[in-house]
């Protein structure tokens, strides 16, 4: 509780792959797979630092992560923020969160208690200190493109519109599978929890990948004759 970040044990399981059963209402028993993967995630632990060390001093902090922008501010000064958000975003398609909705709407993404001091997560709760962040809808499809996906979205009043990703590389018809809103919970963690959006076109494309969808499609297939018997 003294420090900025509090460090969370991580246990890596040993089998390649895992399931866990869940309760789909009316219907039968759905499943969850999760791959193991070698990706190191990159988030940005030093925003909550470097944003209380100015943000008491300075109207706005201006943070860039890679394609992530995050900027600060004291209730008072929202005006001015709101003033340099348009700057950034006047051109292409942005996403664009507040932080504290977090504590509202997401239950399961990591708190602010792993990012910033009590009196810090205090501040930002109650909106004594805004902090948004936000992200070119143009930049993320460029990065998907570099890796041979393409991506669609629809526009909707929401964090979490419809979003299509799809390899451009052929695949077996075997393992055609579902690419609508693929890695949703990243995609908050990039909205709520620093998770840089380089990692979450990584993490996408993993689960794109010919061998993943194999595996993907392997152990859908060892279920579904588990639940035929």
């Amino acid at each position: 509780m003294k420090k900025d970040v509090t460090p969370v044990p991580v246990t890596v399981p040993d089998k390649t792959i895992r399931e866990a059963g869940f309760d789909s209402g009316s219907n039968k028993p759905g499943y969850a797979i999760q791959l193991d993967s070698k990706i190191i995630e990159k988030l940005h632990f030093d925003i909550k630092g470097t944003v209380f060390r100015g943000v008491y001093r300075e109207p706005v902090v201006h943070i860039n992560r890679g394609a992530n922008h995050y900027l600060a501010c004291r209730t008072r000064n929202v005006a001015i923020l709101r003033t340099k958000l348009e700057e950034i975003t006047r051109s292409g398609d942005w996403i664009v969160s507040d932080l504290r909705q977090r504590v509202r709407k997401y239950g399961d993404v990591p708190p602010f208690g792993l990012y910033f001091k009590p009196e810090s997560t205090v501040d930002v709760i109650t909106g004594e200190v805004v902090i948004v962040s936000a992200f070119s809808m143009q930049e993320l499809a460029e990065q998907f493109k570099n890796k041979k996906i393409t991506l669609r979205w629809q526009r909707k009043d929401s964090d979490l519109f419809p979003m299509d990703i799809k390899p451009d590389y052929p695949l077996e018809e075997k393992l055609q599978i579902q690419t609508k809103n693929i890695c949703r919970w990243r995609w908050l963690r990039v909205l709520y929890s620093f998770l840089s959006l380089e990692t979450f076109v990584e993490r996408c494309a993993e689960a794109l990948s010919p061998e993943e969808i194999a595996k993907f499609a392997a152990k859908i297939e060892e279920i579904n004759k588990a639940n035929s018997t």
